[in-house]
């Protein structure tokens, strides 16, 4: 997920062209990993970790060559009349899907999914202050460096620590209650209309998924909120700076508010959609609801920030307004994230939630 904070440093001047060191930047990092790519595959050929079937990104050879390889061993084994045993498998089968929904509660997905994507806030928080720190002490290219190092590290955290289903490493399963129902005959009887309309989705493919009205109206509204969040993020400060007459240390402040704005708002999306959705029953989905209420807000909070707010206004409105902004961007953001996840089948989960995504990511 594309996710950007403008940086401005006080009392820092950078004497060269942000855009083309980004520009650079991306081209260098693409070269770097085309360099590394060509070592690693030689490495692994050389000690036959392939298998001379596999293709895939091996030079030369692609997924198109090797199914014509296929095919052509068949015809071979058909002209000398040698029986070959065949098993074809789903085409969807053959890659590992995170099914969000295991790990969570149903009763409260939306809450935990909430503070998991609320992390992203802190580092948006802390970031600024940080990567300020270490260019004024030890130079920009430290701090880049530093990045690159850190997400290194994570990396490897992740994959050494990161399981797939909790079952595996003897954790209970945290989708069976233990809670005993105390729903009225019409609250069952929705519950059991909403279980079967779940079992027959089961068998729900990729193209369904791509073809679902409801998935494209949360891509675009996703894409909307997006859209709104890179535009404060990339230009909020500098028309802090220039329109309003704010310290760059002023405008930083404001990209911190909300990114401290996210992380409650956030945080409350998904604590008020869980509590909304297991009390009220209404027809459409209510995460939407309370998402559209949010966007309203946001509406609100920019107009605000365009209208009203001048070189007069105190600091503590400009930054409270951003904590406003914020909350009600990564409000909505969450929310998103939360219904494409759950409302599609478990083994599309994932997928459905890469393609909001996706849509996100156009902006």
């Amino acid at each position: 997920m594309r996710d950007q904070t403008a940086l401005l440093i006080p009392g820092v001047s950078l004497d060269f062209h942000w855009k083309g060191l980004e520009h650079a930047s991306m081209g260098g990092l693409v070269l770097m990993v085309k360099i590394v790519k060509k070592y690693v595959v030689v490495h692994l050929e050389k000690n036959k970790a392939f298998n001379d079937g596999q293709h895939g990104f091996r030079t030369g050879r692609s997924c198109l060559s090797q199914l014509l390889e296929h095919y052509q061993t068949l015809l071979e084994y058909r002209k000398k009349d040698i029986i070959a045993h065949v098993i074809y498998t789903h085409f969807a089968k053959a890659f590992d899907k995170t099914d969000y929904n295991k790990w969570f509660n149903p009763a409260n997905f939306g809450t935990w999914w909430s503070v998991l994507t609320a992390s992203s806030n802190v580092s948006g928080t802390l970031s600024p202050f940080i990567a300020a720190y270490i260019i004024i002490n030890h130079g920009w290219s430290a701090s880049l460096v530093l990045a690159g190092l850190v997400s290194l590290l994570m990396a490897g955290v992740t994959l050494i620590t990161l399981v797939d289903d909790p079952t595996r490493v003897n954790l209970p399963d945290p989708t069976l209650s233990t809670q005993t129902s105390t729903s009225t005959p019409k609250e069952k009887k929705a519950e059991s209309k909403d279980q079967n309309t779940t079992t027959s989705n089961n068998n729900m493919t990729v193209k369904e998924l791509v073809t679902s009205p409801f998935l494209w109206v949360v891509s675009g509204c996703y894409l909307a909120v997006f859209c709104t969040k890179t535009a404060l993020a990339d230009w909020a400060q500098i028309y802090l700076m220039e329109e309003l007459g704010r310290t760059q240390l002023q405008a930083s402040s404001f990209t911190s508010a909300m990114e401290t704005g996210g992380f409650f708002g956030g945080i409350l999306a998904g604590i008020l959609t869980d509590r909304l959705a297991s009390k009220i029953r209404v027809r459409g989905n209510i995460r939407l609801m309370v998402a559209s209420g949010f966007m309203l807000v946001c509406a609100v909070a920019v107009h605000v920030l365009r209208s009203f707010l001048t070189i007069h206004t105190s600091q503590i409105v400009v930054s409270g307004v951003g904590m406003v902004l914020g909350a009600s961007m990564f409000g909505p953001i969450s929310i998103y994230g939360i219904v494409a996840s759950e409302s599609f089948p478990a083994h599309l989960s994932g997928t459905a939630h890469a393609i909001v995504a996706l849509a996100a990511n156009g902006t």
